[in-house]
């Protein structure tokens, strides 16, 4: 069990470790505003360094400084202390804490149990056919364990996510507006992790034809249709609209209507 005390002390050049905590001693008269000293207490975190713990806390020193230390304060710990240990592949990790007061000292006690840190054993990628398993494996750069990265992969939810953002964009930006992606996580008692993600790759929807303007007076449609600088057959992506939109509206600038509106509207078959 590793204990680590960290003091906050007015005293601003003690280093990293040390910050000053005010509170106002009363809202009566002059009465002067005192400086008292917090410890924070890690118990438990044996796989994870204390200054690791440490700056993940560091967000809520300036909260610290101003309010001191409450249930809500110690509240923001605990979450800032599990989600970091999440982050770097702990999926289990629970952290209790609990705070006292002895005359100028508030101690502030985290009990963190980490749990198997959580390794990737395997992943399946179920229904890409558009695109092959290579193509969408860059969609998650999964952590490294052990120096320089050599060690063995580790699962994160944060990474899983941001994986699946990534994989939809990249169907939607190739016309599958309604792809789906669907992860599901399984693991043991030991942190081995196993995902299965399934996708639904859905049509792929292409534009019927040109677009249709209306309102179109100064110009020949044909003309500001040549602006669009379309593809023979274009995809639909979701933001193909919005970029239409920009190249029409920079059309009629270039033409001197810098006032010149545009709305669009779409219909899916």
């Amino acid at each position: 069990m590793t204990v680590v005390h960290w003091r906050c002390n007015p005293i601003p050049f003690l280093g990293p470790l040390f910050f000053a905590v005010f509170l106002t001693g009363g809202a009566q008269g002059d009465e002067a505003r005192a400086a008292y000293e917090v410890a924070f207490e890690l118990e438990g975190n044996e796989g994870a360094s204390s200054k690791s713990l440490r700056d993940a806390l560091s967000a809520l020193r300036a909260d610290l400084c101003r309010t001191g230390v409450d249930q809500g304060a110690v509240d923001d710990a605990v979450y800032e202390l599990t989600r970091h240990y999440r982050s770097l592949g702990w999926r289990a990790a629970e952290v209790q804490a609990s705070w006292r007061r002895e005359k100028a000292v508030l101690t502030v006690t985290f009990r963190i149990s980490e749990g198997p840190r959580s390794t990737l054993e395997d992943v399946v990628l179920d229904g890409n056919e558009f695109f092959s398993t290579a193509d969408l494996s860059p969609c998650f750069p999964w952590l490294k364990s052990g120096v320089l990265g050599l060690g063995k992969t580790l699962f994160t939810q944060e990474v899983l996510d941001e994986g699946i953002d990534c994989v939809v964009t990249r169907y939607q930006l190739e016309g599958f507006y309604f792809v789906e992606a669907a992860p599901a996580v399984s693991d043991d008692d030991a942190g081995k992790v196993r995902l299965h993600i399934q996708i639904r790759e859905g049509p792929r929807i292409f534009l019927a034809g040109a677009p249709a303007l209306e309102g179109v007076m100064a110009f020949p449609a044909e003309e500001v249709l040549e602006a669009l600088d379309l593809e023979a057959r274009p995809v639909y992506a979701p933001r193909l609209a919005l970029v239409l939109k920009g190249k029409i509206v920079d059309f009629y600038k270039n033409h001197g209507y810098l006032f010149a509106e545009v709305e669009v509207e779409r219909k899916i078959d």
